[in-house]
């Protein structure tokens, strides 16, 4: 059977090794500040990404041995607040 073009958080925290989809998606914007890629525009629930994009980075990304545990976490209102100062 043929893997999915387009994939969910659930299946990206899978891959990054995150526990669950919510972990991966409260560091979701720290992770595309760092070049992963941006979700789908157009699906707007539930979100989704590109397999080939996810498994790109995480190949180019290597040294991480575990991203999910190699990210500092920083909550995402922070993130934008951040990201509002400097607008």
């Amino acid at each position: 059977m043929s893997q999915r073009i387009f994939i969910t958080a659930g299946d990206v925290a899978a891959l990054l090794g995150f526990p669950s989809a919510h972990g991966f998606l409260s560091r979701r914007v720290v992770l595309e500040d760092q070049g992963f890629p941006t979700r789908i525009s157009w699906c707007d629930r539930p979100f989704k990404w590109r397999r080939s994009l996810v498994e790109s980075w995480i190949a180019a990304n290597e040294a991480l041995e575990n991203p999910a545990e190699n990210i500092d976490f920083i909550d995402e209102n922070v993130v934008m607040m951040m990201k509002a100062r400097v607008a």
